[in-house]
């Protein structure tokens, strides 16, 4: 899929809801049951929290009992090779979170500032209210600035590590492909990303998705 910030709502909408059939088949009772727990959650405490897609299950085939190809060690001397495995390694746990992670919006949109009071008052200074897994599964939103730029430099520092030229290359089309808003700033040094509305984050994130679905498949395998 190809989404492009520049789609019309109801282009949108079609993709949005693709993309959550694509999702849903794979929510296990157990994560299904914490979303809808988060949800009354949130209505009991004046939010609203509007599930996009529920993320991948945690043994989803995509990323099941999968290894490093030997491709990525190529023409790399051992101090090399164990610097990239260490950073490699990393940007796979990255992008299985990211994939795992729901997508939602509430009733704040654009007003960040709003948002961020809200989840300190109800989600960060009173802990004991969530239990570990719905902490993390509410604080994960692959529409947050901190998960979209995890992907992001993850995409754009892979290529340094890797001297295969063929895996290099491919690595290096993928990040012309990430989305450019996470590359450019406000006129206030603040990142551009923070002005989208909720439906040009969802696109952001959707593309995202794609490149991280693609960047796994170029850097694992599955375990023999």
């Amino acid at each position: 899929m190809n989404f492009k910030i520049a789609e019309n709502a109801l282009s949108l909408q079609k993709n949005s809801n693709k993309e959550r059939n694509n999702f849903k088949s794979e929510i296990s009772p157990e994560k299904e049951a914490i979303i809808k727990k988060l949800k009354f959650f949130c209505e009991q405490n004046g939010n609203s929290l509007d599930l996009i897609d529920s993320g991948l299950s945690e043994d989803s085939e995509l990323f099941k009992n999968i290894i490093i190809r030997e491709e990525v060690f190529k023409d790399l001397n051992e101090s090399e090779k164990e610097e990239t495995e260490e950073y490699v390694s990393d940007a796979i746990g990255g992008f299985v979170s990211f994939l795992e992670s729901i997508t939602f919006t509430d009733k704040f949109h654009e007003d960040l500032d709003s948002r961020n009071k809200w989840e300190e008052k109800f989600i960060v200074l009173s802990p004991e209210k969530l239990n570990q897994e719905e902490y993390f599964i509410i604080t994960s939103n692959r529409l947050k600035i901190n998960s979209c730029s995890k992907v992001f430099g993850y995409l754009q520092d892979l290529p340094s590590y890797i001297k295969n030229s063929k895996l290099k290359g491919e690595l290096e089309f993928l990040f012309e492909k990430a989305p450019e808003v996470l590359k450019k700033k406000d006129e206030n040094g603040y990142p551009l990303y923070h002005s989208l509305s909720d439906d040009e984050k969802i696109n952001t994130a959707l593309e995202l998705v794609e490149l991280a679905k693609k960047a796994l498949a170029l850097l694992t395998e599955k375990k023999e």
